[in-house]
């Protein structure tokens, strides 16, 4: 069974029903679990996120993306016993169509740096190395001053140095790209976060 947390933080979210409706037919693997963070930041978010529930494994959904997911494939992941696992994802674009991302490259990559390609997919975790590693996380953004929003790709990318993430190529995650929340990768911080890991880890 897994923990997954849905930060709750766009107003008049459109996109919330179908978020919280694609948990349905997952009781048996999944228990969702929804967390307001009206007026809080992600790092906040993510670090209340992963202490609630109970069970050994835990995950996250933003709430404008949402769960393509196979409970026999999650239930398979689980079993398998890895300290971090990430499943494969798809690309709803603004207009609706789905794109899938190009597996081989992930796989090439993934390979390589025992990392992940970006912060949108379903990623299976050991409760305790979730919780450390955002503590760690948290630590470093606010040493280096970089903005709350690069916390994901700071966590994945110190998960990734730590214990290294297992990756599962059938997608489970469907990622809505729209264009307010996805500048951010674009930002000035989110840069200097890459700068810094590029440097540190000879990838």
């Amino acid at each position: 069974m897994v923990d997954i947390h849905i930060l709750r933080s766009l107003v008049n979210n459109p996109w919330w029903n179908q978020c919280i409706n694609s948990f349905v037919g997952l009781e048996t693997v999944i228990k969702p679990i929804v967390v307001d963070n009206f007026g809080r930041d992600l790092i906040m978010g993510r670090n209340i996120g992963y202490n609630l529930g109970e069970n050994e494994y835990v995950s996250f959904v933003d709430d404008d993306d949402y769960l393509c997911a196979d409970s026999d494939y999650i239930e398979k992941i689980v079993d398998d016993g890895n300290p971090a696992s990430f499943t494969n994802s798809v690309v709803l674009s603004d207009s609706g169509k789905i794109h899938n991302w190009i597996d081989s490259i992930h796989t090439k990559w993934t390979i390589k740096t025992r990392s992940i390609v970006r912060c949108h997919q379903l990623m299976i975790m050991k409760r305790g190395l979730a919780i450390n590693t955002c503590s760690e996380t948290t630590a470093l953004i606010k040493l280096k001053g970089w903005h709350p929003m690069v916390f994901d790709y700071v966590f994945i990318t110190l998960m990734a140095i730590n214990h290294g993430w297992t990756y599962y190529n059938r997608p489970q995650y469907v990622w809505r790209f729209n264009g307010a929340r996805n500048r951010r990768f674009g930002s000035i911080d989110s840069q200097a976060a890459k700068a810094y890991f590029n440097k540190l880890i000879e990838w």
